[in-house]
């Protein structure tokens, strides 16, 4: 499991800062940060997308008035921890303290990295697209950059 930092948490791996993922530390360790209030589960987000050169998994559409509204929509169905670790994965630092209008706004007119959303945000442009939305996540990802 990884967790997201809500302060600064210093582990033998580094420094991390609010809105960070740590991954790799043990369970019990994990779970005292987070009892601590340190830290917060991160959920079933994807793993941080190391962008090195331009990303090709972008959404592209011809109706972009009906693409806005699809992407809105699933950056609305994350939370907000969700929104702050995606937007780190877009290249953007964003912060949990901002609202979620806020958020969700600062991320819309940004590229859209599929593999950086999450489940549940996956389900939400598969049914704008009209496809399964029950498909394994690899499989809904395929989809929709087809």
């Amino acid at each position: 499991m990884a967790i997201i930092c809500n302060w600064y948490i210093k582990t033998s791996t580094g420094l991390y800062g609010p809105a960070e993922v740590i991954d790799g530390l043990g369970a019990a360790e994990e779970q005292r940060l987070i009892a601590l209030g340190a830290a917060s589960p991160a959920g079933n987000m994807a793993a941080p997308v190391e962008a090195v050169e331009p990303v090709a998994d972008v959404i592209e559409s011809t109706d972009s008035a009906e693409n806005d509204e699809a992407i809105a929509a699933a950056l609305e169905a994350m939370s907000k921890k969700e929104l702050v670790h995606y937007g780190a994965a877009l290249g953007i630092k964003l912060t949990d303290r901002s609202n979620k209008v806020d958020l969700v706004n600062a991320l819309k007119g940004e590229d859209v990295i599929l593999e950086a959303l999450t489940d549940e945000a996956l389900a939400v442009l598969a049914k704008y697209e009209g496809i399964d939305d029950t498909l394994p996540r690899e499989e809904l990802i395929a989809a929709l950059e087809g």
